[in-house]
């Protein structure tokens, strides 16, 4: 799409070289700007492939929206599965879901990754990988906490609707400058761990409203899966602002490496913005998008912040993307507050 909601071009799925085993499913997707490929500077759009459980690399063409294809796939064939250790896993859906990206100061290009139904983050790097294709590797793997120590010496999981499984996470999004890697787990909360170190250093920084609270779990046969009910009359009040559940995850970046990170928080139809500069990513506010110049949306899902040059030039201040959960025609483009507004509770 261009900044105006027309769509430039379409990539469709790929079936499976077997009929037996699920066919391409494309995710979530982040950019990388001036990776040297073939001895050039290229920027590229890179999808998790949760289908095929691998990552899709995109070289996006020098001429943008002006081009008559703008995408072209660079990605390195014969690779191996990303997170599923054999085919059994990636037909039960054990794959790739969230990505971030990011091109460092020494010039690695690093992409952090999630896995559907686990707690499982895998940092890789992307590579030249000769001939005009892009590889990627795997850097480490780590998990993030399934169970949880109350402040009352309980130990507390999120409920989960199928036995096996551990809390999943998706949105993530990398912060160079700083260092950081922000990545939302779904039933938990949002998390802030380090680039060089994210297996060693994890942090809260807000949790979901339902931490911490009993649950029920009864099985529905007709569904086959667990119905999980939180007993919020038995609340004990240890959770936070966020709504379960927590998916997409940004940065707005301003200068002198100030900004936000913002979050959405799906139940409640919300983004929830955190200092970006401070150490503690102190709260600031939230905002909700209501029917107005654009339809309203629920269930939020995906949130891309896009603070270019030419987004100011095209409509004159910072706006967000954002794409709902029942997506079925052009991603919104919304204004975003201006500094000076936010602090308070704001609806766009």
């Amino acid at each position: 799409y261009n900044l105006h909601g027309l769509r430039l071009q379409q990539i469709p799925s790929l079936p499976a070289a077997n009929p037996d085993h699920p066919r391409q499913r494309f995710s979530n997707v982040d950019l990388v700007y001036g990776f040297r490929l073939s001895g050039n500077k290229v920027d590229l759009a890179v999808a998790s492939d949760r289908g095929f459980d691998r990552l899709a690399i995109y070289k996006i063409n020098k001429h943008g929206s002006d081009a008559p294809v703008p995408l072209t796939e660079v990605t390195k064939p014969g690779l191996p599965f990303v997170f599923a250790a054999n085919q059994d896993e990636v037909n039960d859906e054990l794959t790739v879901m969230g990505i971030g990206t990011a091109k460092l100061e020494n010039g690695q290009t690093i992409a952090f990754v999630t896995r559907n139904d686990r707690s499982e983050v895998a940092k890789f790097r992307l590579y030249d990988a000769g001939g005009g294709k892009v590889g990627y590797a795997p850097l480490l793997r780590f998990n993030l906490p399934s169970q949880f120590t109350l402040p009352n010496g309980q130990t507390w999981m999120p409920c989960l609707d199928e036995d096996g499984l551990t809390p999943m996470a998706e949105g993530t999004v990398i912060d160079r400058e700083h260092g950081f890697v922000y990545i939302g787990q779904e039933a938990v909360g949002l998390w802030r761990t380090t680039n060089n170190n994210p297996a060693a250093i994890l942090r809260l920084i807000e949790k979901t409203t339902t931490f911490g609270t009993p649950y029920t779990r009864t099985f529905d046969e007709d569904e086959d899966e667990y119905v999980c009910e939180y007993l919020t009359d038995q609340d004990s009040g240890y959770g936070g602002r966020l709504e379960r559940d927590v998916e997409g995850v940004t940065l707005y970046e301003a200068d002198d490496d100030e900004g936000y990170v913002i979050v959405s928080s799906q139940d409640s139809n919300e983004y929830l913005v955190y200092e970006r500069e401070d150490g503690d990513n102190d709260y600031v506010g939230k905002f909700s998008i209501v029917d107005g110049m654009v339809d309203a949306i629920a269930r939020f899902g995906t949130v891309r912040h896009l603070s270019s040059a030419r987004v100011d030039e095209l409509l004159n201040r910072p706006h967000i993307s954002q794409m709902p959960s029942d997506y079925a025609g052009t991603p919104r483009l919304v204004e975003f507050l201006h500094e000076a507004e936010v602090g308070n509770d704001y609806v766009v």
